[in-house]
């Protein structure tokens, strides 16, 4: 008869199992720290506190020379290490993210990740237990403690606040001119699913897009109410100042015949660098080329 086994160390709270490499034995006898726990053939055990223990192995048989073998292996039980679950975190304002373990003192390092099997580490020594992120969109992070021995891991979900800018495509002149503005998403991981403008009489086109044609009209301010896919609310807007021209033109004028001539006049009490007399709508052949 020849007593074997093998058993692995543990962390607190889970099965030692041992696994018998006995031979030319019938009956078996385990101990732990000497006192008698089972005569099972592999025995499943459990243990309440931390610690290391010695377990024995008594196998027997009637048939053999020797009748019994004993044999003893001390197995390490170690304090089981826990984290905390935290909260998912869905900003609509911004803030500085500072995402923290807490192992309640159980764990003695930290491995912060994007990725779940913690191929890449953000947190800058295993000794700190928070880490600072600045995510662009939605983005889970993983952390994973440990105690030397036993792990154990958690993950949160983080989405930044949504911030957004309005931009002019040019400048602002007179009134009537068109002008576009567009709506730009500075955390493009997270998208505009609304967007409105307002007032919406000034909106050319592009209402409920992320850019719209207005036509100018002295002192004007466009507003843009946006919600985010994380159900959050923007407001912004742009202020627009125009000038306006004040111009006066000569009377209609009729003529008899062909060899009569009348004088146009424009006048303004604006300051004006230039006028502009044509037969065309669109100005295309001025009729006074010295403005």
């Amino acid at each position: 008869t020849v007593a074997n086994f093998s058993v692995d160390d543990v962390c607190l709270g889970e099965d030692i199992i041992v696994n018998n490499l006995s031979s030319g034995s019938t009956e078996y006898t385990w101990s732990v720290n000497g006192e008698e726990v089972s005569n099972e053939s592999n025995p499943d055990l459990q243990f309440d506190q931390p610690g290391t223990y010695l377990i024995s192995l008594t196998a027997t048989s009637q048939e053999t020379c020797n009748m019994m073998d004993s044999v003893a292996q001390e197995v390490n039980v170690y304090p089981a290490v826990e984290v905390e679950p935290i909260e998912d975190i869905n900003l609509c304002e911004p803030e500085d993210i500072v995402l923290t373990a807490n192992s309640s003192g159980t764990a003695t390092t930290f491995h912060w990740s994007t990725q779940p099997d913690f191929t890449d580490q953000i947190n800058l020594s295993d000794q700190d237990s928070t880490v600072a992120v600045e995510p662009t969109g939605t983005t889970t992070y993983y952390v994973q403690v440990s105690n030397g021995f036993c792990e154990e891991a958690t993950s949160v979900s983080v989405t930044p606040a949504p911030q957004s800018d309005l931009q002019r495509q040019s400048e602002t002149g007179c009134d009537g001119d068109t002008l576009l503005i567009d709506l730009e998403n500075l955390t493009p991981g997270i998208d505009f699913t609304d967007i409105t403008w307002a007032p919406a009489g000034s909106i050319l086109d592009g209402q409920g897009t992320d850019q719209v044609s207005i036509i100018t009209d002295g002192d004007l301010q466009i507003n843009v109410a946006v919600t985010s896919a994380n159900n959050c609310l923007l407001l912004d807007s742009v202020s627009l100042s125009t000038v306006s021209l004040d111009l006066v033109v000569s009377a209609d004028t009729a003529l008899c015949n062909d060899s009569q001539n009348a004088i146009l006049t424009a006048s303004s009490s604006d300051v004006v660098d230039n006028y502009t007399w044509s037969l065309n709508p669109d100005f295309s052949d001025p009729i006074n080329p010295d403005g």
